[in-house]
């Protein structure tokens, strides 16, 4: 992804999730808002009390209307 943006050139929405596993493997959930939402309404009893809303932007990039269920702070 930095090699061609470097070029000059641009990732589609497509490719990124190639490039940024840890969305995959750490986001616990990822997709649409809806589904995120569905997701977590289904195990409300594993988060907080205070948490309102399960879906969450992803960081980094323009994700459109991709959500995880994790707000993952940082690189790890």
């Amino acid at each position: 992804m930095e090699k061609e943006s470097a070029r000059g050139g641009w990732v589609t929405l497509a490719e990124k999730p190639r490039c940024r596993v840890r969305y995959l493997t750490d986001g616990d959930v990822f997709g649409s808002t809806a589904f995120v939402e569905q997701i977590f309404a289904a195990n409300r009893d594993h988060f907080g009390k205070r948490r309102k809303s399960g879906a969450r932007r992803m960081r980094g990039g323009p994700w459109g209307e991709l959500r995880v269920l994790r707000d993952l702070q940082g690189e790890s």
